[in-house]
């Protein structure tokens, strides 16, 4: 069991010891959560994106039944973000030390993470238009960075200049066109 499994352990009992004995102390919240993925992101493992869009879900799940102190905001995004570039890391590390993995099913992968961050990217955008531009959701410079670098790595060009234009008018989501 690597570090970031461990922490979603013990995120996952957190959560059921609130569940069943309404234990305050114990409580997650969104720095909860988001330590759990910045975990994920720090493991560098091919399945960090998927399990931290797996947290961040939860998180989100929570807030929208009512739990205000699981409210989303950018560094929850930003490190989900960062999670996805380190699957796309460590599947291209894997694709080139070893001689029996697929590189078709390497390369899927890599364009699915890379599409995965745009699309976080974008939803973060437009949480951010929808309240207000509130700033606890508006996407950083290091946001906006981490997307571009992984679009990058898939040899996505198209995807790159969307996000260039996205970052250069503000995050402001004006047409929500979307790749072929």
């Amino acid at each position: 069991m690597n570090r970031a499994e461990k922490a979603e352990q013990i995120l996952t009992s957190m959560e059921k010891r609130y569940e069943e004995e309404k234990d305050y102390r114990v409580m997650p919240d969104c720095i909860s959560y988001s330590t759990v993925i910045n975990a994920y992101a720090n493991s560098n493992t091919e399945e960090s994106g998927i399990h931290a869009d797996a947290i961040l879900r939860r998180m989100i799940n929570r807030y929208l039944l009512g739990d205000t102190k699981c409210r989303p905001n950018a560094v929850a995004f930003t490190v989900a973000i960062k999670a996805h570039s380190a699957a796309i890391n460590a599947a291209l590390l894997a694709e080139g030390t070893s001689a029996t993995k697929d590189d078709d099913v390497q390369r899927k992968r890599t364009e699915a993470s890379a599409r995965r961050c745009e699309d976080l990217l974008q939803q973060l955008c437009l949480m951010c238009q929808n309240q207000g531009n509130d700033r606890t959701l508006k996407p950083t410079s290091v946001t906006f960075e981490s997307v571009i670098q992984a679009l990058t790595l898939a040899n996505d060009v198209e995807g790159v200049e969307r996000v260039k234009l996205l970052r250069d008018d503000g995050g402001m989501i004006i047409n929500n066109t979307r790749r072929k």
